[in-house]
């Protein structure tokens, strides 16, 4: 069954959170953990909640673009065809060594409603980071 699950690890002091983002599409399943500040995440549920009406029809959480960052992070909402099938596009990079090192990226099929509900239940979570948030759902 495809999910994403968040979990809060720590807050520093100037608000920035350290959460881990683990997903998978019933087949992979990948996790990594990086730095946000919530207002980043509440852009991206905004971009969520109008998916797929939003520019380029992409939403996109992204950390760590710039390799000087310890790891690279980018959880999207994409279109995929204009029929309106959507996806979870999972892209990650812990820029370890070998034999550490983990990268790559995969989709997660859904409706534009998932993401749209997603963004609803991330913003939910966002007010209380104790426990993960643990979102399923079925493709038909």
């Amino acid at each position: 069954m495809p999910y994403i699950r968040v979990t809060h690890i720590w807050t520093d002091d100037n608000g920035m959170i350290q959460i881990e983002i683990q997903a998978s599409n019933g087949t992979l399943v990948a996790a990594q953990d990086f730095y946000v500040y919530p207002e980043t995440i509440i852009r991206f549920c905004k971009a969520l909640a109008e998916f797929p009406f939003i520019q380029n029809n992409k939403a996109c959480l992204e950390y760590g673009a710039d390799p000087k960052y310890y790891c690279h992070f980018c959880l999207s909402a994409v279109l995929l065809n204009s029929q309106g099938h959507s996806a979870f596009k999972l892209q990650f990079n812990n820029r370890l060594a070998p034999p550490l090192k983990a990268e790559g990226a995969f989709h997660i099929a859904c409706e534009a409603a998932t993401i749209n509900k997603f963004s609803k239940k991330l913003l939910h979570w966002l007010e209380n980071q104790e426990t993960a948030l643990l979102f399923e759902w079925c493709n038909t």
